[in-house]
């Protein structure tokens, strides 16, 4: 009699899989684009296991979120370096197909009201919330905004809209301009 081959299923491996093709696809896509059954594929499983591990396509939307906005490594910095960092990574920022970006699930998802209110939720508790505490004096939230928010409008300008004098040819002019901004937010 031969043997019956049964095939085990690695729960954590199956969601992580299943998170890895949901933000792959939402970068892709955006929220309204993007299928339960095309992320299940992608991710080498059924489409019921999404929903029985997530819920649905909003709950999955908002796993996908979780720590994407996190930039908090840049805070370890002593502020007076904070901004060449950031101007740094900014600059040398390049985005590739088939890889997940935040960035552009949350510009691809923008004219779905809820899942703008999943990443703007995000943005303030991992961007907004954090740098505000970091920073020191007066409108701190309202500078930490406007820190997140000059990053998405260069990312915006750069890679959407593909502004020629934002264009990587001009990095080394635009890294110390953008610090020079970027410290005045954190001086205040």
């Amino acid at each position: 009699m031969a043997e019956k081959t049964i095939k085990t299923r690695n729960a954590d491996a199956t969601k992580e899989a299943i998170l890895e093709a949901a933000r792959i696809a939402f970068s892709e896509k955006g929220m309204d684009g993007a299928g339960v059954r095309e992320i299940a594929e992608a991710a080498g499983c059924n489409a019921a296991l999404v929903n029985r591990y997530f819920g649905g396509k909003e709950q999955l939307f908002a796993a996908a979120l979780v720590g994407a906005f996190d930039m908090n490594q840049l805070l370890e910095l002593p502020k007076e370096d904070f901004a060449e960092a950031m101007a740094n990574y900014m600059v040398s920022k390049r985005t590739e197909c088939k890889t997940f970006d935040p960035m552009f699930l949350a510009l691809r998802s923008i004219s779905n009201p809820s899942a703008m209110q999943l990443v703007q939720a995000e943005i303030q508790r991992h961007v907004t919330d954090v740098y505000a505490d970091w920073l020191d004096g007066e409108n701190c939230h309202q500078r930490a905004a406007l820190i997140g928010s000059f990053f998405a409008g260069f990312y915006l300008s750069r890679f959407v809209m593909g502004s020629k004098s934002l264009s990587f040819d001009h990095d080394e002019v635009l890294a110390p301009m953008i610090a020079k901004t970027l410290q005045g937010y954190i001086d205040g």
